[in-house]
């Protein structure tokens, strides 16, 4: 921490920021899409010193994925497991050796090798450590593999924690899942941002909601039913089996249910098995929905659900409300907000809660779902823009290393 011995020094700016991460595949769900985001943004501040180091999933994957990171210093490689630390190690000893300017290590995510590849390093003289647990702290998220999880705390993860400089969460209540595990470090809360590219965040997509036209593709009639969506990582905690079966329970009439996103641990399969167990007909599984075809998805729907049983932050909430939708999900997720402005439903995470969110969200009108959209997208558009979020990064960054005064956004309690 800022206070220990080998970080009573002030790193003299310039220093190197570099990005640490296992997510640089979209397989990895928010990472991919929040870490860039955060890293471009940082870079953008006109910080030439930024590098990204990272590994990837598949040469297959990582022909398309790189494109997310293009315009930033990325360092990366196809490797798994202790190749993939070794590989971690050697470029971080690049950035942070001897010789080298100081720097700024920002961890991205716990448990796995990148984790792993910076142990230690951040004890050296002249490196400061920022970690992001990117929702790996939660209570769902430990309980998952929690043997495993138990075992690394042991080892060598909350040796890392405590001697993290700053710790980032996203929300409020990530911060305090972090202080509830006893980690008495500064902790600054700033949220990932959205970015929603041309023509989809260029057009004010809800005009005349009172009218019912909300400047989608044409509205739905006797042959085109009303979509909800779910778009997102098919993973355990993103709550599927519950969803499928709310939905079993309700049937909303003229409405269908569309499960779209990628799998890589057979969870895809389960989901598929369930939506024939159940009969239900009005619930598709689409498969991986990326890049435009992703937008027009989302513009193309009335409604969107993420049933989770745990988020520090959820992108994909973020997304649709910037698309301007309302959205459906549970108090596992920090999105208060669809409760306090009315611009969707935030319910416990339960069965019965989901069931009862359903039938009220299908009984509105388009122009009643619509106007509750505009709200939604008129707070994403006030509070995650990119270049926002990276001066305030910047800034924390520069009161780790003595550069600057502590910002607002780090909390010491």
């Amino acid at each position: 921490m800022i206070s220990s011995t080998h970080n009573a020094t002030r790193l003299t700016a310039p220093y190197r920021t570099v990005f640490l991460t296992t997510g640089l595949s979209r397989r990895d769900g928010g990472p991919f899409l929040s870490v860039s985001g955060l890293a471009r943004a940082v870079a953008g501040r006109g910080r030439g010193d930024v590098a990204v180091v990272g590994v990837y999933r598949s040469s297959t994957d990582w022909l398309v994925d790189r494109e997310q990171w293009s315009g930033l210093a990325v360092e990366a490689a196809g490797l798994r497991r202790f190749r993939a630390v070794e590989f971690l190690r050697q470029r971080l000893e690049h950035h942070v050796g001897p010789g080298n300017p100081p720097a700024v290590i920002h961890l991205q995510g716990l448990w796995e090798s990148a984790s792993l590849a910076v142990e230690r390093l951040g004890e050296r003289r002249g490196v400061r450590l920022v970690v992001s647990p990117r929702g790996m702290l939660e209570p769902w998220a430990l309980r998952h593999h929690q043997r495993r999880k138990q075992v690394a705390l042991l080892l060598w993860q909350r040796r890392q924690l405590m001697q993290a400089d700053l710790i980032h969460a996203t929300s409020l209540a990530e911060k305090q899942s972090i202080r509830n595990l006893g980690l008495r470090n500064p902790v600054c809360v700033i949220p990932n941002g959205v970015e929603i590219p041309a023509p989809w965040g260029g057009v004010d997509r809800l005009i005349a909601a009172t009218v019912g036209d909300t400047g989608r593709l044409p509205l739905p009639g006797p042959s085109r039913p009303r979509r909800c969506l779910f778009l997102s990582r098919l993973h355990a905690k993103k709550g599927l089996p519950m969803l499928l079966e709310a939905w079993a329970r309700v049937r909303p009439t003229g409405w269908v249910l569309e499960i779209a996103g990628g799998s890589d641990d057979g969870h895809d399969r389960e989901v598929g098995r369930q939506i024939a167990a159940r009969g239900l007909a009005d619930v598709r599984l689409i498969g991986e929905v990326t890049g435009e075809a992703k937008w027009r998805f989302l513009s193309d729907a009335e409604l969107f659900v993420l049933p989770s049983h745990s988020e520090n932050f959820g992108i994909a909430v973020a997304e649709a409300m910037g698309m301007g939708l309302p959205v459906i999900t549970t108090t596992a997720t920090p999105w208060s907000v669809l409760q306090r402005d009315r611009s969707g439903w935030w319910v416990e995470p339960a069965v019965d809660s989901l069931a009862r969110a359903i039938r009220e969200a299908t009984a509105e009108s388009p122009a009643q779902l619509a106007e509750r959209g505009r709200r939604g997208r008129d707070y994403v558009r006030d509070h995650f823009d990119w270049e926002g979020i990276g001066r305030r990064m910047d800034a924390c960054y520069a009161w780790v290393t003595g550069n600057g005064p502590r910002p607002e956004d780090v909390k010491l309690d």
